[in-house]
């Protein structure tokens, strides 16, 4: 018999029951490691790097200046009328807090005014809002002319506001006044970050010039408010306007400075300081930017052309170590100088950012997890049904599907909700009273990613027929 006979007619031994089943539980062993090991990068890579879940890391060495407590996940809040608990959010370092969607996002929220305390020469808050640990909220409150701006902390449980500080005092204290000193303004968000602590800038606006990019005389300073015994701590001072701040991990705080768009960084830890200027012409300013969890911080650069009439953005990424990492065409920004740039923004559960422009456009930035690598930016669309509408703020009830905010209209105030899965948007007229009868029509409102611990949803501006600051609740229905 030929050899090739002889390979024709081998057969191989039958395998017994015993060793198929052997064989089986060993590859799909196999198979549930690959799994298990797969979910575990997935989980390292995609975390919130914090301690636990509902608690604000606090580092060792200031341990025993905090004592800031949060809300328990699954311990809710009723919805104030009587409704289902709401399950919330454990505490972000990025601000955001989601709890359960809103049945019935085809209606309006009901508002509710709150009685905002007289304060010496105090009329608005330009969106300078913040929420701690525990749901409280945190308004900066600014001034006209010269003077001082207030930081004011909201006990909702309580109904309760109290002043916790102005500018000036704590210039005064830190030694750092001088005759005729003024910061009117706190125009950026209150940020809680990781050691427990309450961060903002203060700014003035005395002699600054957009055509000449003159700066203001007494520039602008960087805040921390120390938990839990309310003491105001200086950290640095900039001659820029430092007009917002943003911390996606907690660890490292940035803020915008105008004119030209000059990014500061702050490391809490190392108590670093240090900028870099990305550059904005025609003296405009962009009202937000926002961080992500990897501490890459993301802002607008604005050129000018047509002779100096226009202009066109993009979107600048920078790493921790603030070198440019992408520069993304944002084709629905806006073209005019004075133009507010990026009005609002909101951090989704998936620890993607939303965010819009003055023209009422809607964006989206997944950071990448892998690395350092660039994150992608998708257009969305405009968020009002109408097209082009100025809405100054975002809000996301889980996080998830919907984003809402308020727009300003010419026949008055709208509540706007895009649906980010369909792209259907739906506007319904916000209505809301005051017992004396004065009209609301001339109200600004502001505001983004602010909720208390019942999940409701805040907006803050200036009553324009009185020149008083304005704070509203909204309630989902």
């Amino acid at each position: 018999m030929d050899s090739h006979s002889e390979i024709e007619s081998y057969r191989p031994p039958r395998p017994s029951s015993g060793e198929v089943r052997r064989t089986m539980m060993v590859w799909f062993g196999l198979a549930c490691g690959v799994l298990a090991i797969g979910a575990g990068m997935f989980y390292v890579l995609t975390r919130e790097p914090q301690k636990s879940e509902g608690s604000v890391e606090v580092t060792p060495q200031r341990a025993n200046h905090t004592g800031v407590s949060v809300v328990q996940p699954g311990s809710g809040d009723r919805n104030g009328k009587g409704g289902e608990v709401i399950k919330p959010s454990p505490w972000r370092p990025d601000g955001a807090f989601f709890a359960q969607p809103s049945r019935d996002l085809r209606r309006a929220p009901s508002v509710s005014i709150l009685e905002f305390p007289k304060l010496n020469g105090c009329d608005a808050i330009w969106g300078a809002m913040g929420r701690d640990a525990r749901g409280h909220l945190w308004f900066g409150v600014s001034q006209r002319g010269d003077g001082s701006a207030v930081l004011v902390e909201y006990d909702p449980h309580h109904d309760k506001f109290t002043p916790r500080g102005d500018v000036v005092t704590a210039l005064e204290q830190a030694g750092l006044d001088h005759p005729g000193v003024s910061q009117i303004k706190i125009h950026s968000r209150i940020v809680q970050a990781r050691d427990g602590h309450l961060y903002f800038t203060s700014m003035d606006e005395m002699g600054e010039n957009a055509k000449t990019n003159a700066l203001s005389k007494w520039g602008s300073h960087l805040w921390r408010l120390r938990m839990p015994d309310m003491t105001w701590e200086h950290l640095g001072a900039a001659p820029e306007g430092l007009i917002a701040l943003s911390s996606g991990s907690g660890n490292k705080l940035y803020a915008l400075g105008y004119w030209g768009h000059v990014v500061y960084q702050y490391d809490i830890a190392a108590e670093t300081w240090r900028s870099v200027r990305i550059g904005s012409e025609g003296g405009h300013i962009s009202r937000n930017f926002f961080s992500d969890q990897r501490d890459h911080v993301y802002v607008s650069r604005f050129t000018l052309n047509n002779g100096g009439k226009t202009g066109r953005a993009w979107l600048v990424e920078l790493d921790a170590s603030l070198k440019t990492v992408a520069e993304t065409p944002l084709e629905h920004y806006g073209d005019k100088p004075d133009g507010h740039g990026i009005v609002g923004f909101q951090p989704m559960l998936d620890h993607s950012i939303v965010f819009i422009t003055a023209e009422g456009y809607l964006y989206r930035v997944y950071p990448n997890v892998l690395g350092s690598m660039a994150a992608d930016v998708k257009p969305i669309g405009y968020m009002h049904p109408h097209g082009r509408q100025y809405i100054p703020s975002l809000f996301s009830p889980a996080g998830d599907q919907f984003v809402m905010g308020c727009s300003h209209t010419r026949g008055g105030i709208e509540w706007v909700v895009y649906d980010l899965d369909t792209g259907a948007s739906s506007a319904h007229r916000l209505y809301f009273a005051y017992p004396d009868g004065r009209p609301t029509i001339r109200h600004l409102l502001y505001g983004s990613v602010a909720r208390d611990a019942a999940g409701h949803f805040y907006l803050c501006g200036i009553d324009q027929q009185n020149y008083h600051p304005v704070v509203l609740r909204l309630e989902a229905p």
